[in-house]
């Protein structure tokens, strides 16, 4: 496995870390808005960024306003794998709620927030949806092509229903069908799953985790790690505990997971808007 990290570098900071051939500068109107660099994490730069980060964190500054970590795979280490965490690159900006879904609040967590459990079909602007087969909700809620259905349910992938999403906007007349992908069955992660706040700061104070383990932290800093004696083996899953923040519209999300049968399916049917990276069992 090859782990890299993206970083969008505060200019002003940049030069601390970088030399003036590495990276690329972003900007506009000839001003530098951005230095983009991507660093192998087994990089000696990875480790200097650790460094500088610290130190511009103590005197309140920040090295890099965004990132994102990418881990590739050797098709050996693909074809060993049991179980794929699954993310979505196709994010709507929507949420459920600001459309008539409804939530039961009464049993959510007063300290993350998480617990609130959907009691009415999905509600969503279809019209606004990302054309990709898989897409995901700022609040976490899975949709799926139409195309994506009948796939699932010629194939019978367990561990999921799925239903009609009902359009809120002007006339649906002309579009496509879509469908919430409900998982139904849960996994637990184990304790080598790693969540912090970024790739430098892991949240050493647990200011981003829930006292109860509802939520283990604002961003998975890691692979995934599922307890091994809680995975059903169904052909999808989601982890009882959850990642992220309920702030506004988003909420703490599970992580997704699917089996090596499925991942295979996905990949041989092409289909669009979703990564995955390989997952242990521990």
């Amino acid at each position: 496995m090859k782990e890299q990290c993206e970083f969008r570098l505060d200019p002003k900071f940049a030069p601390l870390v970088l030399k003036e051939n590495q990276g690329k500068s972003i900007g506009q109107l000839g001003q530098v808005l951005v230095r983009n660099v991507w660093v192998d994490t087994d990089d000696p730069l990875y480790q200097q960024m650790r460094e500088a980060y610290e130190d511009l964190r103590k005197q309140g500054k920040f090295l890099f306003y965004s990132w994102q970590i990418r881990r590739t795979y050797t098709k050996k280490e693909i074809a060993a794998a049991e179980v794929f965490s699954m993310e979505t690159t196709s994010l709507s900006d929507q949420a459920g709620e600001e459309f008539g879904t409804k939530y039961d609040e009464q049993a959510v967590c007063p300290h993350c927030g998480a617990g609130a459990k959907q009691v009415s079909e999905l509600w969503l602007n279809l019209s606004k949806l990302p054309k990709s087969d898989i897409a995901r909700t700022i609040a976490g809620e899975w949709v799926v092509s139409e195309r994506v259905k009948e796939l699932f349910t010629r194939a019978r992938i367990s561990g999921i229903e799925l239903t009609p999403v009902r359009h809120r906007g002007r006339s649906s007349t002309g579009m496509s069908k879509r469908y919430q992908m409900i998982v139904t069955a849960t996994a637990h992660v184990a304790p080598q799953t790693k969540a912090g706040i970024n790739p430098f700061n892991p949240d050493v104070d647990g200011k981003c985790r829930c006292p109860l383990g509802h939520v283990i932290g604002l961003n998975r800093l890691s692979e995934v790690h599922i307890d091994q004696s809680s995975w059903s083996r169904t052909n999808v899953a989601s982890t009882a505990e959850l990642v992220g923040t309920r702030k506004g519209l988003v909420r703490p999300r599970p992580l997704l997971l699917i089996d090596a049968p499925l991942h295979k399916l996905l990949k041989a049917e092409r289909i669009s808007g979703f990564k995955a990276e390989v997952a242990h069992l521990a």
